[in-house]
């Protein structure tokens, strides 16, 4: 016998406004009730609200929608600037940009590496940096 596993998919929603406790607890409600929503974790102190759900039940746009009404906002306000974060991350724009960064921190530290101990650290956690970005922007062929 086997047992199946079912693999959620899970968003986090950042808003100054999910601070005050009236507003989170309303959406946080909102969302319990709504068909195919797992899970829904306030963090009031950071003003965040994490989502765990069933895609195959509710879509992730919905979510957003009632997230945006709960808040006073428009839906489409919060649509575009998801979508313009994910084209400026993720698109390939953004992948050359990385690419690029990570080609010349990569030389910079191994170039300052005879210099500078201190440059050298500095120009390592920019590569660092890039390379976490990097991972993000691949993950879905990375770590599938």
């Amino acid at each position: 016998m086997s047992a199946t596993t079912v693999e959620h998919a899970r968003f986090r929603f950042r808003c100054e406004s999910l601070k005050i406790e009236e507003h989170a607890n309303a959406i946080k409600e909102s969302l319990a009730k709504t068909k195919g929503v797992v899970e829904v974790a306030v963090n009031k102190r950071v003003g965040s609200i994490l989502v765990l759900f069933d895609q195959a039940a509710v879509s992730a746009d919905k979510l957003f929608c009632k997230i945006a009404e709960g808040l006073g906002l428009e839906p489409e306000q919060i649509k575009s600037k998801l979508s313009s974060f994910n084209r400026a991350v993720i698109g390939r724009s953004g992948r050359r940009v990385v690419k690029r960064g990570l080609l010349c921190a990569g030389a910079t530290t191994l170039a300052l590496l005879a210099f500078s101990e201190k440059g050298h650290a500095v120009a390592g956690g920019v590569w660092l940096t890039l390379m976490a970005a990097h991972l993000y922007q691949n993950k879905r062929t990375l770590f599938s």
